[in-house]
C-alpha cells in the first residue's frame, strides 16, 4: 500500500541499491523501480479513498525480491510465493477532496 502524497510520491516506496568498488571511492545509487504518473481531470468535486493497479495476466507488480550480484551487474528475481499482481494507493481513511475541474497528478512507485 502506498500513500497520496501531493505532487510528488511516497518516499518510503521507492527502494534503492548502491555499489561501490571500496568506501573511499564513494558509490552510485540505482533505483529498483519506475514511477507511474498518473494525471487526472476531475469533472465533479470527488473525494477518492484508493486507487487499484491490477496487472494483466497476473504479471508480479511486488513482492519479496532476492537480490545478487554478478559480474558487477546486480541480479534478483521475485520469490514465487510472495508475489503481488495489485497495488493499492490509499489517500487515507477519510479519503482526499479533490475539486471540480482540479488536474492532479498520481505519482505510483512501481517495483522494478
Amino acid at each position: 500500500s502506498q500513500n497520496y502524497t501531493a505532487n510528488s510520491f511516497d518516499a518510503n516506496s521507492l527502494p534503492m541499491y548502491a555499489t561501490a568498488a571500496n568506501l573511499t571511492s564513494g558509490f552510485t545509487m540505482n533505483y529498483l523501480g519506475a514511477v507511474l504518473c498518473i494525471p487526472v481531470k476531475f469533472t465533479a468535486a470527488t473525494v477518492l479513498k484508493q486507487i487499484t493497479l491490477t496487472a494483466v495476466n497476473g504479471e508480479p507488480l511486488g513482492g519479496t525480491f532476492t537480490i545478487g550480484k554478478t559480474s558487477g551487474a546486480l541480479n534478483g528475481e521475485l520469490s514465487p510465493y510472495s508475489t503481488v499482481s495489485t497495488l493499492y494507493y490509499s489517500f487515507g481513511e477519510s479519503g482526499t477532496n479533490f475539486a471540480a475541474n482540479a488536474t492532479v497528478v498520481f505519482y505510483i512507485a512501481i517495483p522494478k
